[in-house]
């Protein structure tokens, strides 16, 4: 009796496998593709801190342009909103943004980052 259990044990862990195994796998790659962008969009920031450190402020609308970044097909674009003085990334599946906010504080910029319309659950540490 004890052999059949092991063996019904062992079918069920397989077949549990082979199951959830894609859905795990397709979850992992799809957060580790949403930190390479969140990457991205640090790179943004970091020229907007460029700009900071050059003109001692935050670029306004006309200047935002220049901070402009193409899609790749997993988001649409990363763009600087003067108005709100955010990195906005636009995700390409379902156009849900998430957003790496500038706060002024002494002539220093702070950053944080925070979901718009993206599941916060899928932002990488940092972004929660």
């Amino acid at each position: 009796m004890s052999k059949v259990v092991r063996i019904v044990g062992v079918m069920l862990l397989v077949l549990l496998f082979f199951t959830l195994g894609p859905q795990v796998h397709q979850a992992y790659m799809f957060k580790k593709r949403v930190a390479s962008i969140v990457q991205l969009a640090e790179a943004t920031r970091d020229q907007v801190e460029q700009f900071y450190s050059k003109q001692k402020r935050l670029p306004n609308a006309r200047e935002a342009a220049q901070f402009h970044v193409d899609g790749d097909g997993y988001f649409k674009s990363i763009d600087y909103d003067a108005e709100k003085s955010m990195v906005v990334v636009t995700m390409g599946i379902r156009d849900e943004q998430f957003a790496i906010r500038a706060e002024e504080k002494g002539g220093n910029i702070s950053w944080s980052c925070r979901t718009i319309s993206f599941r916060e659950a899928d932002l990488p540490n940092q972004c929660r």
